[in-house]
């Protein structure tokens, strides 16, 4: 991806983890802080519009979900009750969202799609959601594993939050992702020789059986995290983003 495109490795790297925690078998996990941890991550690419090509590095991991199995890929919601539907015949999925701004403006106030934001808080957690349709129908989304996959730029994430999407923990659990590009290369054609290797190994992970069960930290990984944890711990950061701080270790153990 680095040799198809100028956007930042940073980009390339949260998006690579973002794919590799989409195709995790959907029991990987492990015990924290009373609830089990799972793989999926929120992950918002923020620079310079039109300089750091964030469309771009979206669009080559969405390729790339797609040759491993199209229904990895979700629709952008356009309602609350749409979301829960669709995660109800679909646990796992990925959501793209190339313009974050304008799903911002839209979930914004009080409008009918206000909803989305607690919900999408909710599933960072894995947690089931339900729904009762006119009629008394019941539809639930007992196992979700949703990721979401987003690009804004620096201005539109200004004009379109408010302080209570950092306060409140929605944004506090994205990967926020602030990059600028690294090198120029009028051309960045790339190898892609390699793409349908990776696209098989990833359809593996999904449909293999038998891949090993997920054991948690090993004891250095542990103490190393620990040691950043009182580290970070110990940081001063504004009120408006203390959130960001104390979900910045779970985003790690996520990873």
């Amino acid at each position: 991806a680095v040799l198809q495109t100028t956007a930042p490795l940073g980009y390339h790297l949260g998006l690579a983890m973002t794919l590799m925690g989409l195709t995790c078998p959907r029991d990987y996990g492990f015990r924290f802080a009373g609830s089990m941890l799972r793989a999926n991550l929120y992950t918002l690419l923020c620079g310079r519009s039109g300089e750091d090509q964030k469309s771009t590095a979206l669009s080559i991991v969405k390729r790339i979900a797609h040759g491993v199995d199209p229904s990895l890929i979700g629709k952008e919601p356009g309602s609350w009750e749409g979301l829960i539907d669709g995660l109800a015949s679909t646990p796992r999925q990925a959501i793209f969202l190339s313009e974050f701004g304008a799903f911002l403006a839209r979930t914004g106030g009080k409008n009918y799609l206000t909803p989305i934001k607690p919900i999408l808080t909710d599933l960072w957690d894995c947690t089931p959601q339900s729904r009762q349709k006119a009629g008394g129908t019941l539809i639930e989304a007992t196992d979700p594993r949703l990721s979401l996959l987003a690009a804004s730029s620096v201005a539109f994430l200004e004009q379109h939050t408010s302080a209570h999407d950092w306060t409140a923990g929605f944004l506090g659990r994205w990967s926020i992702i602030y990059s600028r590009r690294e090198r120029i290369d009028p051309f960045a054609e790339g190898c892609i020789e390699g793409i349908p290797a990776l696209v098989q190994g990833l359809r593996d992970r999904l449909t293999h059986d038998s891949v090993p069960p997920c054991l948690g930290l090993s004891q250095d990984s542990r103490d190393y995290w620990q040691e950043w944890f009182f580290e970070l711990d110990a940081r001063e950061f504004p009120d408006l983003i203390a959130g960001v701080k104390t979900r910045a270790p779970v985003m790690a153990l996520k990873a």
